[in-house]
Protein backbone atom coordinates (compact mmCIF):
# COMPACT_ATOMS: atom_id res chain seq x y z
CA UNK A 1 0.00 0.00 0.00
CA UNK A 2 1.35 3.65 -0.87
CA UNK A 3 2.04 5.67 1.80
CA UNK A 4 0.76 9.09 1.53
CA UNK A 5 3.84 11.61 1.89
CA UNK A 6 3.55 15.38 1.91
CA UNK A 7 5.13 17.03 -0.75
CA UNK A 8 8.71 18.45 -0.78
CA UNK A 9 7.66 22.32 -1.67
CA UNK A 10 5.74 22.08 1.57
CA UNK A 11 8.51 20.77 3.81
CA UNK A 12 10.59 23.74 2.02
CA UNK A 13 7.86 26.47 2.19
CA UNK A 14 9.10 27.60 5.48
CA UNK A 15 12.56 28.06 3.96
CA UNK A 16 13.92 31.47 2.45
CA UNK A 17 14.90 30.17 -0.93
CA UNK A 18 12.55 26.83 -0.83
CA UNK A 19 15.34 24.51 -2.63
CA UNK A 20 16.43 27.07 -4.94
CA UNK A 21 19.85 27.87 -3.92
CA UNK A 22 19.79 31.38 -3.45
CA UNK A 23 17.06 34.39 -3.37
CA UNK A 24 18.20 35.66 -6.85
CA UNK A 25 17.49 32.25 -8.62
CA UNK A 26 13.72 31.11 -9.48
CA UNK A 27 12.73 34.74 -10.41
CA UNK A 28 10.08 35.26 -13.01
CA UNK A 29 10.62 37.84 -15.91
CA UNK A 30 9.20 40.43 -13.89
CA UNK A 31 12.27 40.41 -11.41
CA UNK A 32 14.72 40.96 -14.29
CA UNK A 33 13.11 43.58 -16.57
CA UNK A 34 11.20 41.42 -19.03
CA UNK A 35 12.44 38.89 -21.05
CA UNK A 36 14.06 38.61 -24.44
CA UNK A 37 15.08 42.66 -26.00
CA UNK A 38 12.56 44.16 -23.75
CA UNK A 39 13.82 46.79 -21.49
CA UNK A 40 17.16 47.21 -22.93
CA UNK A 41 16.85 50.74 -23.61
CA UNK A 42 15.42 53.33 -21.61
CA UNK A 43 11.97 52.73 -19.74
CA UNK A 44 9.67 50.10 -21.48
CA UNK A 45 10.79 50.74 -25.21
CA UNK A 46 13.46 48.30 -26.06
CA UNK A 47 16.59 49.40 -27.59
CA UNK A 48 17.48 47.34 -30.53
CA UNK A 49 19.46 46.94 -34.09
CA UNK A 50 17.20 48.52 -36.77
CA UNK A 51 17.22 44.93 -38.93
CA UNK A 52 15.75 43.06 -35.76
CA UNK A 53 12.73 46.03 -35.38
CA UNK A 54 12.21 45.70 -39.34
CA UNK A 55 12.24 41.76 -40.28
CA UNK A 56 10.07 39.66 -38.39
CA UNK A 57 11.82 37.12 -36.53
CA UNK A 58 13.55 39.70 -34.26
CA UNK A 59 16.72 38.13 -32.78
CA UNK A 60 16.61 35.05 -34.94
CA UNK A 61 17.96 37.37 -37.98
CA UNK A 62 21.36 36.84 -38.93
CA UNK A 63 23.33 39.46 -39.16
CA UNK A 64 26.89 39.04 -41.36
CA UNK A 65 28.05 35.83 -43.85
CA UNK A 66 26.12 32.91 -43.10
CA UNK A 67 27.00 29.12 -45.10
CA UNK A 68 28.78 28.55 -47.83
CA UNK A 69 29.15 29.25 -51.77
CA UNK A 70 27.65 26.11 -53.98
CA UNK A 71 30.00 25.75 -56.98
CA UNK A 72 27.64 24.01 -58.59
CA UNK A 73 26.30 24.89 -62.04
CA UNK A 74 23.20 27.06 -61.33
CA UNK A 75 20.44 26.44 -64.33
CA UNK A 76 18.29 23.36 -66.15
CA UNK A 77 20.05 20.65 -67.67
CA UNK A 78 19.18 19.23 -70.88
CA UNK A 79 19.96 15.57 -72.49
CA UNK A 80 20.89 14.75 -75.98
CA UNK A 81 17.68 12.47 -75.94
CA UNK A 82 15.42 15.20 -74.83
CA UNK A 83 16.90 17.62 -77.10
CA UNK A 84 16.95 15.08 -80.51
CA UNK A 85 12.75 14.36 -79.74
CA UNK A 86 12.30 17.78 -79.13
CA UNK A 87 14.44 19.39 -82.64
CA UNK A 88 11.29 19.81 -84.79
CA UNK A 89 9.12 21.69 -82.16
CA UNK A 90 12.12 23.88 -81.42
CA UNK A 91 11.94 24.85 -85.20
CA UNK A 92 8.25 24.94 -85.66
CA UNK A 93 8.49 27.77 -82.71
CA UNK A 94 11.40 29.17 -84.05
CA UNK A 95 13.53 28.27 -81.44
CA UNK A 96 16.14 26.74 -83.49
CA UNK A 97 16.77 27.07 -87.10
CA UNK A 98 17.74 24.17 -89.60
CA UNK A 99 20.05 24.63 -92.47
CA UNK A 100 21.07 21.83 -94.74
CA UNK A 101 19.97 19.22 -92.82
CA UNK A 102 22.29 21.11 -89.77
CA UNK A 103 20.43 22.09 -87.00
CA UNK A 104 21.47 24.88 -85.17
CA UNK A 105 20.36 25.60 -81.00
CA UNK A 106 20.68 28.15 -78.50
CA UNK A 107 20.70 26.15 -75.42
CA UNK A 108 21.94 29.61 -73.74
CA UNK A 109 19.17 31.61 -74.78
CA UNK A 110 16.40 28.34 -74.26
CA UNK A 111 18.08 28.87 -70.74
CA UNK A 112 19.88 25.70 -70.15
CA UNK A 113 23.40 25.67 -68.84
CA UNK A 114 24.04 22.16 -69.47
CA UNK A 115 24.48 19.46 -71.79
CA UNK A 116 24.32 15.75 -70.88
CA UNK A 117 25.33 12.92 -72.63
CA UNK A 118 22.12 10.51 -72.10
CA UNK A 119 20.74 9.31 -75.31
CA UNK A 120 21.78 8.91 -78.83
CA UNK A 121 22.37 11.83 -81.35
CA UNK A 122 20.98 11.39 -84.91
CA UNK A 123 20.75 14.15 -86.51
CA UNK A 124 23.69 16.83 -87.15
CA UNK A 125 23.64 19.84 -84.54
CA UNK A 126 25.46 22.92 -84.19
CA UNK A 127 24.58 23.67 -80.37
CA UNK A 128 25.83 26.45 -78.16
CA UNK A 129 25.78 25.97 -74.40
CA UNK A 130 27.84 27.55 -71.55
CA UNK A 131 28.72 23.76 -70.63
CA UNK A 132 28.46 20.18 -71.96
CA UNK A 133 29.64 16.75 -70.58
CA UNK A 134 32.65 15.51 -72.37
CA UNK A 135 30.69 12.24 -73.40
CA UNK A 136 28.06 14.76 -74.69
CA UNK A 137 30.68 16.39 -76.77
CA UNK A 138 31.37 13.36 -78.76
CA UNK A 139 28.38 11.64 -79.45
CA UNK A 140 27.36 15.01 -80.66
CA UNK A 141 30.65 15.35 -82.89
CA UNK A 142 30.41 11.67 -84.13
CA UNK A 143 27.23 12.43 -85.41
CA UNK A 144 28.44 15.34 -87.86
CA UNK A 145 27.95 18.24 -85.68
CA UNK A 146 29.72 20.07 -82.79
CA UNK A 147 29.01 22.45 -79.66
CA UNK A 148 29.96 25.75 -79.45
CA UNK A 149 31.37 26.51 -75.90
CA UNK A 150 33.12 29.51 -74.00
CA UNK A 151 36.42 29.58 -74.81
CA UNK A 152 37.62 27.84 -71.35
CA UNK A 153 35.87 24.60 -71.81
CA UNK A 154 37.04 24.40 -75.26
CA UNK A 155 39.95 24.89 -74.54
CA UNK A 156 40.24 22.49 -71.89
CA UNK A 157 38.87 19.98 -74.02
CA UNK A 158 41.06 19.92 -76.79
Amino acid sequence: MQVKRSKRTRARAANKTAGHGSKKKNRGSGARGGAGFSSSGKRGSAKMMRVNKLKFGGAKTHLGRNGFTSLKIKGDVITLEMLQSGLRTLVADGKASMVKEVYTVDLTSLGFAKLLSKGSVVAKMTITVPYATDAAISKVEAAGGKIILPTEKSEEHK
